[in-house]
């Protein structure tokens, strides 16, 4: 994936303590409409589109940056553990009901 990567380092999460607030925040980054879990899905879906149409280039493109995608996914749920919350997919920890849900992803 030549091109479309910077290899960087992320910050750590080194130091974090309890915070109820920036997990808060950080959830939804994780699990929201407009979160990591929905780009995700969001390029999964289009990759899958793009290759049954014979567009395989354009559709391992949308695979690899999904791939990218879950990194970050990892990435904040670790911070949200470190933080004191369990990383799972609702919008709003610690509301367990308040799952995480894919209508956002375009069909489009």
């Amino acid at each position: 994936m030549e091109g479309l990567r910077v290899e960087l380092p992320y910050p750590g999460t080194k130091g974090l303590s309890a915070d109820e607030e920036s997990a808060r925040i950080i959830s939804l980054a994780y699990a929201d409409a407009k979160s990591e879990m929905t780009a995700i899905l969001q390029y999964s879906f289009q990759s899958t589109i793009f290759n049954g149409i014979g567009q395989e280039k354009t559709a391992d493109t949308l695979f690899r940056i999904g791939l990218t995608e879950m990194e970050h996914l990892e990435i904040l749920a670790e911070t949200l553990y470190a933080l004191g919350a369990i990383p799972i997919y609702v919008s709003q920890p610690p509301k367990p009901c308040d799952f995480y849900s894919s209508a956002a992803v375009s069909r489009a």
